[in-house]
């Protein structure tokens, strides 16, 4: 029996420094399997196309990356913006994705896509309002020119 068709999810987490200094927090990223994970998995060609299949599979089917689980907890300050970098896969990719509403996007896409609900309910990324990282205040129409 092949991987690609018994493979139904894979949960990995790593432990992160809380910001208040009090213990580590879980950051998690979860991969759901479905069609797409299970073509990458089958073709060693498309294994690189795994991480989109995850980004996109967060609203169908709760999957996530670390860095989508580490913008969630910085924006829930559980985290520092320091330790989410360090932590992040690419730091100045993650940083660049909270400018653009604190969702990484896929290869070949730009832009807001399935804010989290912490920055809609902060109502610090509705609309052409700015998102502040620690001190930094940027206006998404700025960065999406």
């Amino acid at each position: 029996m092949r991987l690609a068709d018994n493979l139904m999810a894979i949960v990995s987490q790593r432990l992160i420094k809380r910001a208040d200094g009090k213990g580590s927090v879980a950051a998690q990223e979860i991969m759901i399997s479905n069609k797409g994970i299970a073509d990458c998995i089958a073709d060693p060609d498309k294994t690189h196309e795994i991480n989109d299949f995850i980004i996109k599979s967060r609203e169908i089917s709760g999957g996530q990356t670390f860095d989508q689980h580490l913008c969630e907890l910085y924006l829930a300050k559980m985290i520092t913006l320091d330790t989410a970098k360090e932590a992040a896969t690419s730091p100045a990719d993650f940083e660049r994705n909270l400018m653009y509403g604190g969702v990484p996007v896929s290869k070949g896409e730009t832009g807001i896509r399935n804010k989290p609900a912490q920055l809609q309910t902060q109502g610090k990324a509705s609309g052409g309002d700015a998102v502040e990282l620690e001190g930094q205040t940027q206006s998404k129409e700025s960065k999406a020119s």
